[in-house]
């Protein structure tokens, strides 16, 4: 494994904060990555959005098993 094999964010989500997240979306899924909500659903953002994960995907899954664990 090397620096940068993995990079995650973890966005909890708050009101009205869904343009952030919809650049992000938009920047990281064109490098490859992987942005879903903390369920790893896919989500609209022209309203209020569920939180979000944001990863270069190698680890987007095993985040959103935990997540699930967890809540």
């Amino acid at each position: 494994m090397q620096l940068g094999d993995f990079s995650l964010a973890i966005f909890p989500g708050t009101k009205h904060k869904n343009c952030d997240i919809a650049a992000v979306k938009v920047i990281v899924e064109e490098a490859g990555g992987k942005v879903t909500d903390l369920f790893g659903n896919g989500q609209r953002y022209d309203e209020s959005i569920n939180g979000a994960i944001i990863s270069n995907g190698k680890v987007h899954d095993e985040v959103i098993k935990t997540i699930k664990s967890c809540l």
